[in-house]
């Protein structure tokens, strides 16, 4: 049988489902290759990578590139520009500087703590809370909420989301009949830092 090339991509905007696990088969392989964590880190890092994922980009992120998280008509926005850089243009509200770091966790490097992001963080949070983070709030487990396959996300948000589910399964193989609510209750000491960045 010949062996068929496409001169073009089929598929330019990387939509449909093979695209999909040809992109998480790439990223899965960091995985394996990760030491263990305690709960409590898997926590946080989860809860900051998921919120981080909330965020509209339309961009492949890269390993250990900065980015930068802001609040724009109240939504979380991720862009490549830093704030001094905009100049005139008011993008939005600049909340924090965050790098995409092995294995496939966001990791925050810089943080806005004035009081106005703080406050426009808090109000994008809430919003989120009913809807793309309503699992946290739940007590379903989580084997039934992480985002395996979140048909809510875009392309790159999504493989990146598969990619963190995977992370925290292999993690925390004990601990997936509990849901994130319950273990946050009983491993994080101050609750709201989990979510806040902190």
């Amino acid at each position: 049988m010949k062996n068929i090339h496409f001169s073009t991509n089929p598929n330019p905007q990387g939509k449909g489902l093979v695209p999909v696990l040809q992109e998480i088969d790439s990223r899965e392989v960091a995985i394996e290759k990760v030491e263990s964590t305690s709960i409590i880190k898997t926590l946080q890092d989860y809860a900051i990578s998921r919120v981080v994922l909330c965020a509209e980009f339309n961009f492949k992120p890269a390993f250990n590139k900065p980015y930068f998280l802001y609040v724009k008509d109240k939504g979380l926005k991720l862009s490549l520009i830093a704030p001094e850089e905009w100049g005139k243009f008011n993008f939005g509200t600049y909340i924090c500087q965050c790098s995409l770091e092995l294995p496939l966790y966001w990791r925050i490097t810089h943080q806005n703590t004035s009081k106005r992001a703080t406050e426009e963080l808090a109000l994008a949070f809430s919003l989120l809370k009913e809807s793309l983070l309503s699992d946290f709030f739940t007590d379903q487990p989580l084997e039934s909420t992480l985002p395996f396959c979140d048909n809510r996300l875009p392309f790159h948000r999504r493989v990146l989301a598969n990619a963190l589910a995977s992370q925290v399964k292999y993690h925390l193989p004990q601990k997936l009949s509990y849901s994130f609510k319950q273990l946050a209750e009983e491993n994080i000491q101050e609750k709201n830092s989990i979510a806040f960045f902190s």
